[in-house]
């Protein structure tokens, strides 16, 4: 390939020459350039190559996650509503209590079958029963067999719902969740409370029945019950 001088370099004029020296400058300049060509398009090949794979790899992700989107549809729909996890007992039962003390206009509300008992001794069962009235005073069912559960609530400020009695044992035993039965009554066949309120504020604590899943229903609300310890009892009888 002939190179085309501009100038002669010896002479330093415009003048076209077959010097050596010349032809070596210019093609040493011109192969140079060539050189660095070759590598900018090299390294925006790599380039390319590299944006393609990353390309490549996010769609992957991508077709990942939404299989994984499906899989926890599949599973959320497989489970009933009642199965389903629920928010933190703690907030829920809190919740309920603030709507009952701000007279929050229930449509459905939780009525005792019989009185509460009177005096209630720690590790001394009970039982309690209840059905659902609407705002008429009408005795109804629910569609659903709802689950209500019971909790023993300090008056602390904010409440605090208790799991265990002092020396971490379960604070109830015995039958704390019930279901409504075809008749449309929630029977807790026997209660047990694991702790006298005399330890906790107010001598005296929160109890409460609530359905977990619907908070349109109005919980039945004690609120101040007294647990004494057995042997206080025995003795008064003495």
């Amino acid at each position: 390939m002939a190179i085309k001088n501009t100038m002669c370099i010896l002479k330093r004029n415009d003048e076209i020459c077959n010097h050596y020296e010349c032809h070596l400058h210019y093609s040493l300049q011109e192969n140079s350039v060539s050189s660095m060509n070759f590598m900018v398009l090299e390294a925006m090949s790599r380039n390319s190559m590299a944006i393609s794979n990353l390309c490549d790899n996010h769609l992957k992700i991508m077709n990942e996650i939404n299989s994984l989107k499906q899989i926890c549809s599949q599973i959320r729909d497989s489970i009933s509503v009642d199965e389903q996890i629920l928010p933190d007992q703690n907030l829920i039962v809190r919740r309920a209590l603030l709507m009952v003390k701000e007279n929050y206009d229930f449509p459905i509300r939780l009525e005792l079958d019989k009185t509460f008992p009177s005096k209630i001794c720690k590790e001394r069962g009970f039982k309690l029963s209840f059905h659902l009235e609407n705002n008429g005073n009408q005795a109804i069912k629910t569609q659903r067999n709802a689950k209500f559960n019971i909790f023993l609530v300090t008056h602390n400020e904010p409440p605090i719902v208790l799991d265990k009695n002092l020396s971490g044992k379960s604070i109830l035993r015995g039958t704390h969740e019930a279901a409504e039965n075809e008749n449309g009554h929630i029977q807790f066949s026997n209660i047990v409370v694991n702790e006298v309120s005399s330890h906790y504020k107010e001598n005296s604590f929160i109890f409460i029945v609530l359905c977990l899943s619907n908070l349109n229903i109005k919980p039945f609300i004690k609120w101040n019950l007294n647990i004494r310890a057995r042997q206080a009892l025995k003795n008064r009888r003495r």
